[in-house]
């Protein structure tokens, strides 16, 4: 009788590794395609929707009817001191900037598109100065410098747009996904360039900052309370600590004075 080996199976020494290791696998690499496609969309749509001239901007703002503004004394002191600040923020190619009063107690302000600016009631009751009322209308008048709206906006879209396709949604409303006409959420770079930029043109306007860092030590403090209604201002406005120390160190840089006779609240507000 004739005696003749087995055949070795093939991969007896390569285990198949188990599903629960290759699902987790492929599932990681799926949400690592998505983050960096979503990354990339991103990007893509902010620097095309900044290519919109703002003339172009404020066109189609107007032409949509989306916000209209209501005149009222409130409305005209934040205009008169916003329209003061936009020439110490070199913006004489951003017309018209339109300043709009919220009467409500939200605690907010935000730019939107079209050089719109929001200032909820809420808000400007809290500042004891109008250097801090300075520092707040600059730094929303510095994001409509920078295109920060529209390329908010543009952001969003690409982001919906893409990621409706990539998964699937044959047609995503992403003008309604996206708040076309609503506050934007600006990233902390953004925060910061807008911040830089209005601190100096505070510093133009009165000589010294006394007083406009105060504005962000009162956003911490009604942030800290906790209350519902102050979950809008920490979505439009990520707050920390850093934010006053980085702008105190670049005063103190610059030269700026940190101390200064403060002026009051315009009697209109």
């Amino acid at each position: 009788m004739k005696y003749s080996n087995r055949a070795t199976p093939e991969g007896i020494n390569n285990p198949k590794p188990p599903f629960w290791r290759s699902f987790w696998v492929m599932l990681l690499s799926m949400a690592v395609v998505l983050a960096v496609a979503t990354w990339l969309l991103g990007r893509s749509g902010a620097w095309l929707a900044t290519l919109v001239s703002y003339p172009r901007e404020v066109a189609l703002v107007q032409k949509s009817g989306a916000l209209t503004l209501e005149p009222s004394d409130q409305q005209r002191a934040l205009q008169g001191l916003a329209d003061a600040l936009a020439i110490e923020l070199d913006m004489q190619g951003f017309q018209p900037l339109s300043v709009h009063y919220v009467d409500d107690k939200t605690v907010n302000a935000f730019a939107t598109l079209g050089g719109h600016l929001m200032f909820h009631e809420g808000l400007i009751s809290q500042l004891r100065s109008e250097n801090a009322l300075a520092m707040l209308v600059a730094h929303e008048l510095a994001h409509v410098k920078y295109r920060h709206p529209i390329a908010s906006l543009g952001q969003g879209l690409a982001i919906e747009a893409g990621l409706s396709m990539i998964l699937g949604d044959a047609e995503p409303d992403i003008f309604r996904g996206t708040g076309f006409y609503t506050r934007m959420k600006f990233s902390r770079d953004m925060e910061l360039d807008a911040d830089k930029a209005a601190l100096g043109a505070v510093y133009r306007r009165y000589g010294h900052v006394a007083g406009a860092l105060g504005l962000y030590e009162v956003l911490l403090r009604q942030a800290s309370l906790g209350s519902n209604r102050y979950t809008e201002l920490l979505q439009t406005h990520p707050l920390t600590e850093r934010r006053i120390d980085k702008l105190t160190e670049m005063a103190e840089q610059e030269g700026w004075p940190l101390e200064g006779v403060l002026k009051g609240m315009p009697p209109a507000l």
